[in-house]
């Protein structure tokens, strides 16, 4: 197999300055495409641009077609079946991003590990593989790159979460699938300043409380904690990256005062938004993924 670049040369980085030493949940890609059954203990995405034959993950076949993303839990089997030419892009990702990250997912991992391969479009393929690059770029800069890390990484789910609803849509073409889909277009659209879910529910003409219940069904969650978690996630990302006071994001998000504002973010984390604020600041915690500099490759 012919690969454009050295395996070897795996790159550790972290984020605020922690040094750490290559771990063991990196493995190399020529393992990605050797045909063999394998398992890691990091998470993985994998970006195929070009490619075909079949990928087997936990028993179960998936064709492999052009402009396809493909999820790999931890400590799953699974083995890449290619055929002919190829253009992969692996990304490993460690625990503690996943779990920093996840929440940000709109539907719940079971509908990702019954779901592991999704066909792209190949613009958003491109627009994928573009926010992944940047934050190579990142990595490989020696400035701090937290911001970026954290915007790019949001971006990237939220691209992800707007693919599964796609699919969702696609395996699930129904009246309730649709109300779920305009749910959530509405909740992005307007979380920050609507909270309630009376709100979303008068738009879509029907009772918050079978609203509620519909999410329940479908998302594992109601719809009051899709929007609390939404508003808390956001929250959390201004106090950890932008320099506005307490005040301009209390405004922002529409909380009458900077004292119901503390209330509703003491009640959901535990922490006063100071609190978190000054926790953050001082947390460190590694990032260690591989990030080739370009896909590993084939041509017969």
């Amino acid at each position: 197999m012919d690969t454009k670049n050295n395996t070897k040369n795996q790159k550790v980085s972290t984020l605020f300055g922690l040094n750490t030493e290559l771990k063991d949940v990196i493995f190399s890609t020529e393992d990605i495409c050797n045909s063999k059954k394998i398992s890691h203990s990091s998470f993985q995405l994998i970006l195929l641009e070009k490619g075909n034959g079949s990928h087997l993950i936990d028993e179960h076949e998936f064709p492999i077609n052009n402009y396809q993303l493909h999820f790999i839990f931890p400590n799953i089997v699974h083995q890449l079946n290619i055929v002919g030419d190829y253009k992969v892009f692996p990304l490993n990702i460690n625990e503690d991003i996943i779990d920093k990250f996840s929440s940000y997912m709109m539907f719940p991992s079971s509908f990702y590990r019954e779901n592991p391969v999704f066909n792209l479009h190949k613009d958003n393929f491109q627009r994928l593989f573009y926010e992944l690059t940047s934050i190579e770029k990142a990595l490989k800069s020696n400035v701090d790159f937290w911001e970026i890390i954290y915007e790019r990484i949001r971006i990237i789910t939220l691209m992800i979460s707007k693919e599964a609803c796609r699919l969702y849509m696609l395996k699930n073409n129904n009246s309730t699938s649709e109300l779920m889909a305009k749910f959530i277009t509405l909740m992005l659209s307007h979380y920050k300043q609507e909270r309630g879910v009376k709100f979303y529910a008068k738009k879509l003409f029907i009772s918050p409380n079978y609203l509620n219940i519909l999410c329940k069904k479908q998302f594992g969650k109601t719809a009051t904690s899709i929007i609390i978690n939404e508003v808390l996630l956001e929250l959390k990302r201004s106090l950890m990256t932008s320099d506005k006071s307490i005040k301009e994001l209390a405004y922002e998000f529409n909380f009458q005062s900077i004292s119901s504002f503390s209330s509703f973010f003491k009640k959901h984390t535990g922490q006063s938004p100071k609190s978190f604020h000054d926790a953050e600041s001082k947390y460190k915690i590694s990032l260690i993924t591989e990030f080739p500099q370009t896909y590993v490759s084939h041509k017969k």
